[in-house]
Order: C-alpha cells, then sequence, then structure tokens
C-alpha cells in the first residue's frame, strides 16, 4: 500500500534536527492481519524499516455515508534510513507504531 493523497509526499526523517526528504514509501502488510510483521520501503531505496506489533487499539464507525474502519499498533522497529548523503542510520527495536486506516464519506 502507498500513502500519497496530493501527489505530494509528506515523508521525512528527522536526524539531529534535520529534516531529510524520503520518496513515496509503500507498506506492506497482511490486510486479515494486522498483527503480523509489517515492511516498509521507499522507492528511492532510503528507508528500509520492518515492524513488529505488539498491542493495537481499533475503532470501527459505520453510519450509512460515513464509515471508518481505524486501527493503530504499537511495536518496534528494526532496519535502517539513509540520509541524502549516503550516511546510514541503523534502528533496532525503536518503539514506535503504525496505522491502518479506510474512511469513507
Amino acid at each position: 500500500m502507498v500513502v500519497n493523497e496530493t501527489s505530494f509526499t509528506e515523508n521525512c526523517f528527522w536526524v539531529d534536527g534535520r529534516l531529510h526528504k524520503l520518496d513515496t514509501v509503500a507498506f506492506h502488510y497482511n490486510r486479515r492481519d494486522l498483527m503480523q510483521p509489517w515492511r516498509v520501503r521507499s522507492f528511492d531505496g532510503r528507508l528500509q524499516l520492518d515492524f513488529v506489533p505488539e498491542g493495537t487499539h481499533a475503532e470501527n464507525v459505520n453510519a450509512w455515508i460515513v464509515a471508518s474502519n481505524f486501527n493503530q499498533l504499537c511495536g518496534r522497529y528494526t532496519g535502517w534510513l539513509e540520509t541524502p548523503a549516503g550516511e546510514r542510520i541503523g534502528v533496532n527495536g525503536l518503539l514506535g507504531y503504525m496505522e491502518s486506516h479506510y474512511a469513507k464519506w
């Protein structure tokens, strides 16, 4: 799954107060079992992370013309990010979260 709602991405990461822009990011996960590991990869090859969920919060609303299926998972990231200068920054067990959200209106 790729998130890009406006033809521009908001994908970036910060290191030592400096913003590093990333290309489009693809999320690979099991839609039927969100608690399985996720893979996150940027199209420019500068982000490769795996996410292992440890807990979840979910909300589902169906009001006919408005619907939302929201899942927020907390867990740990492992992998790496690369700055435009080629500096690779390792990530090992970093606590964070991931979201899956379907909305209809």
